[in-house]
């Protein structure tokens, strides 16, 4: 019997740990303890007046999850079709918390409406998926080419629909790209008068089609319910370049000349490629980097070992700390400066301004 006690004990303590398990299975029930995996997915179908694909039609969507909200303009593609959809986890055991829609981004009638119809699947909470299709009354359409200065075709090239308002005034409804044979394309349109713009977004200046740039003068397109106008090519302004410029001076204010700058471009991995072609800097220790692209970059300046070696932009020796500035196309920033420290330079590579 003494042998046998222990074993009893055991029993009885694995007994009373099955109990408690069932127990807290009871309070805590497996869905509210495990992440939840959901998905919900929007997809918008536009036709035209014929029930053709209705392509360069915004639709806008959003996703009101408490917890990773999201919203925006989708474009319709040349199959008249957008979609957007939003996932993620959640550790409520509930999936998605929150609310979504789909509706023609029109603030300014640039579209006739027709009719709107919706199916999808809801059966599942955490996997929805939400079809809206889209009825235009109208099928107008402006298309045409992109052209560069030497009349190829632009791929990339920001093309933007503008619409006259109540007011007279132009409202932007739309912005594509051209494609790979510089071509770009608005359907569903009619029964309004409309302008296009070229360039936005690329290193050339933005033009109105009829060759301006302010909207004041943009030639303007009336468009009938079936009108296609098929001949709105457009060559977008001159070529914008950027540039970034400073100065390098010592503590008292003197400008350092002959110190070389160098140029450092951030690219998507976020590692640094320099520039051909450093710029040095002149008598008042002034310099000027140009024809940059839009993107991000960092400067460095070398005095060599026995001046103090390379700093980089911010005052720092070490590259990771550099500082960093963005530029735009067209855009010109100044003050990338750098104040050398008191006694590192003599003699005659210092000029006084």
């Amino acid at each position: 019997m003494t042998r046998g006690k222990p074993s009893n004990m055991k029993t009885g303590a694995l007994i009373l740990a099955l109990a408690l398990l069932a127990v807290v299975g009871v309070i805590m029930p497996s869905s509210a303890r495990a992440d939840v995996w959901w998905s919900v997915s929007l997809t918008a179908e536009v036709l035209d007046g014929h029930g053709a694909p209705a392509q360069g039609v915004p639709v806008a969507y959003s996703f009101s999850d408490l917890t990773n909200p999201d919203s925006g303009v989708i474009v319709t593609g040349a199959d008249g079709t957008a979609w957007r959809s939003h996932a993620g986890f959640e550790d409520n055991g509930y999936g998605f918390d929150g609310g979504y829609w789909l509706q023609l981004d029109d603030p300014y009638g640039a579209y006739l409406l027709a009719r709107t119809e919706s199916d999808g699947f809801w059966g599942d909470p955490d996997n929805v998926w939400l079809h809206t299709t889209y009825y235009l009354a109208n099928a107008g359409v402006i298309t045409g080419v992109v052209r560069d200065a030497s009349g190829l075709p632009a791929q990339g090239v920001g093309v933007e629909l503008y619409v006259s308002a109540p007011d007279s005034s132009l409202q932007r409804v739309v912005r594509v790209a051209s494609d790979q044979v510089g071509r770009y394309r608005f359907a569903g349109l009619g029964g309004r008068t409309y302008a296009v713009r070229f360039g936005y977004g690329s290193p050339y200046g933005p033009r109105f089609w009829g060759g301006t740039a302010d909207p004041a003068t943009a030639a303007s397109i009336a468009l009938g319910p079936d009108e296609a106008r098929l001949d709105i090519d457009g060559e977008p302004g001159p070529l914008l370049t950027s540039s970034v410029a400073g100065r390098v001076t010592t503590g008292s204010g003197s400008g350092v000349r002959g110190v070389v700058v160098r140029t450092w471009r951030v690219t998507d991995d976020g590692s640094l490629v320099e520039l051909p072609g450093p710029a040095v800097t002149d008598e008042w220790g002034a310099y000027l980097v140009k024809d940059l692209a839009a993107g991000t970059y960092t400067v460095s300046v070398d005095l060599g070992r026995r001046f103090g070696g390379v700093r980089w932009l911010g005052g720092v020796r070490d590259r990771e700390r550099a500082s960093f500035v963005t530029v735009g196309w067209g855009d010109h920033v100044d003050g990338l400066d750098f104040v050398l420290p008191r006694g590192i330079l003599r003699g005659p590579r210092r000029a006084a301004r």
